[in-house]
């Protein structure tokens, strides 16, 4: 009984692991030729960066393959094979991967303030009041359970040349700048809002 406990938790631990990986890439033998298959585990779309390295063999696509992976889908995304079938052949393969955004989010024409706030932030509550109670429009972007605004807000933060890993927040893009860890905010405000 004890032996058979073991073996069923060995292999829930298993399965759990494998369910790890967001997106995998599978590799299958077709006619002699390696499949490379990226497979999306989740419930979002990715973009996979595929690196292929070849001695002595040949693939239909140039190195690296980027492609978009829809949420819960599978695609091939390469052909490995010999270019002499005589001689010894190899490659080696690496990839990553990160959520995919609609680029469309991203476009705004110089009229447009976007406001990305989040849950239990005083700054993003002054910040929306102020264009309020000056009636100023402007669109928000709650980032604290959504994942399509909080990738695009970084998106829109490392194009502005931001690469930290942490953010004060509020994110207000406008006049075609962005505008984050704003220290002065009412100032700022005023200045960018109010032309004082």
């Amino acid at each position: 009984m004890k032996f058979q406990l073991i073996i069923c938790l060995i292999a829930f631990t298993q399965f759990i692991f494998a369910q790890d990986k967001s997106v995998e890439l599978i590799e299958l033998t077709e006619n002699g030729n390696i499949v490379l298959i990226a497979k999306n585990n989740s419930e979002n779309d990715y973009k996979v960066e595929v690196k292929i390295n070849l001695i002595n063999a040949k693939t239909n696509v140039p190195s690296p393959v980027i492609a978009t992976i829809p949420a819960g889908q599978e695609k091939k995304i390469a052909y490995i094979s010999p270019e002499n079938a005589t001689q010894n052949w190899t490659y080696s393969i690496g990839y990553s991967y990160e959520k995919y955004f609609d680029q469309v989010n991203l476009i705004t024409n110089d009229n447009t303030i976007m406001v990305y706030t989040m849950d239990g932030c005083g700054r993003c509550a002054y910040t929306i009041d102020f264009l309020k109670s000056n009636k100023i429009d402007y669109t928000e972007f709650n980032t604290t359970n959504n994942d399509a605004n909080n990738i695009a807000m970084w998106q829109r933060l490392k194009n502005a040349g931001f690469d930290e890993n942490s953010i004060r927040m509020p994110v207000i893009v406008a006049k075609g700048e962005t505008l984050y860890n704003i220290n002065n905010l009412p100032t700022v405000l005023e200045e960018k809002f109010l032309n004082k």
